[in-house]
């Protein structure tokens, strides 16, 4: 099993403030292109769910948005994971 700078160095994103400015302009872009406002998916019945896990999270821009929206405060708590976060 390799070590965790093993690990960290098969990663070909870096891990800078320039690199998560970007992925935060491309979730809001993402967004914007396929007309969903909210994060959370139309299939998706928020009266029925408590929790969210959102693992490989990366910047945790979807989960703090999630976290944030009038409909699910505070009945549903939302988690965001990833192996980068320091």
């Amino acid at each position: 099993m390799p070590s965790s700078a093993e690990s960290d160095a098969n990663y070909v994103l870096p891990d800078s403030d320039q690199e998560k400015a970007r992925l935060a302009s491309q979730h809001f872009m993402m967004k914007k292109v396929m007309g969903r406002p909210s994060p959370i998916p139309e299939a998706v019945d928020v009266d029925k769910i408590s929790d969210i896990l959102d693992i490989a999270a990366g910047t945790c821009v979807w989960t703090l948005e999630v976290a944030n929206l009038l409909e699910v405060k505070p009945r549903i708590h939302p988690a965001g994971s990833d192996s980068g976060q320091k």
